[in-house]
Parts: structure tokens; sequence; C-alpha cells
């Protein structure tokens, strides 16, 4: 059975036969593909981001943060006790770390080595941290243009007439 087209009311030679047209100009349509493939993309590198910087973040969380071999040689070559050094790898406060027993220049380098441990570990947190929070900055500007430019670019369902090519809204 043959589909029967409606007869053009304009110019009543024509059909009027669906189609879908662009809902904007040709020059809206070009710029809203300028929003939606960089929107695309920027997606795809903000999660590529998050996803590195959630590996960083497991890395710290992993290693304690700071150089740890670093730390324990220069506390070895200082002399201090095995049990001191593996308590400023635990990460413990130099106020808990029992001292007694150490001249001044062992326990500053004990106070000084667990300052460089912590602050080794908290730049290494607060890079992740950025990491991530920049990557969730780049997704939600990427996604906001890349609907932008789903919307310019959005097509619509229309009757046109295949003589005088006039546009009835389909629906």
């Amino acid at each position: 059975m043959a589909k029967v087209f409606p007869k053009c009311k304009t110019c009543e030679q024509g059909e009027l036969r669906p189609q879908k047209v662009y809902r904007m100009s040709i020059p809206v349509v070009i710029i809203g593909w300028l929003f939606l493939l960089p929107g695309f993309l920027g997606m795809m590198v903000g999660c590529s981001m998050m996803v590195g910087a959630g590996k960083v973040a497991s890395d710290v969380s992993n290693t304690n943060g700071g150089n740890e071999t670093e730390i324990r040689n220069k506390l070895s070559a200082g002399g201090v006790p095995e049990n001191i050094i593996a308590d400023v790898l635990a990460m413990k406060s130099a106020d808990k770390i029992d001292m007694t027993g150490l001249d001044d220049k062992k326990k500053t380098l004990v106070r000084t080595s667990v300052t460089e441990y912590t602050i080794g570990k908290g730049g290494q947190v607060v890079a992740a941290a950025a990491g991530g929070i920049f990557s969730v900055v780049i997704i939600v500007f990427s996604f906001c243009s890349g609907l932008l430019g789903w919307l310019l670019t959005m097509k619509k369902k229309v009757l046109k007439c295949n003589a005088c090519e006039a546009v009835i809204a389909a629906s």
C-alpha cells in the first residue's frame, strides 16, 4: 500500500512530506557543533583527570606520604633507634613519640623528620584534592558546553512541500 501524502495548501501542487530540519539557522547550528564537540572531549579529559587524581590519592594513602626511605636513612645516619623511626613513619606527632634517652641533636632530628614527613604527605594530599576539584570543574563546564551545543543542533519534525518548500509543523 503506497503512502499517501497530503496536498500542500500553499501551492496546491506539491505534497507535504515528513522531514527533520534543524530548529536553528545554519550559522547557529555550526556554533552549536563548536560547543558540542569540545564539550564532549572536555568531559572525557575531566573524567580521566579524576581517575588520575584518585590514583594519586590512593598511592598517598598506601605509602603514607613523604619519602619514607629518605627519612629512614636520615634518622638511621643520625643514630636514632629503630622504634622511634617506626613511630615517625607511623605518622605519630613529635609530642607522642617517646624520646627519652636521646640527646638534643637527635630530638631535633626526630622533630624535623616528623615535620618533613607530614608535610610531604600533606602536599601530596593537597595536590590530589586540587586535581580532583579541577577535574570536576572541567566536567561541569564541559557538560554545560555540550548541553548548549546539543540544544543548538537539535532537529524537529516538519511537513515540507516538495514543490514550493513550504514548511508546516508536524505535531
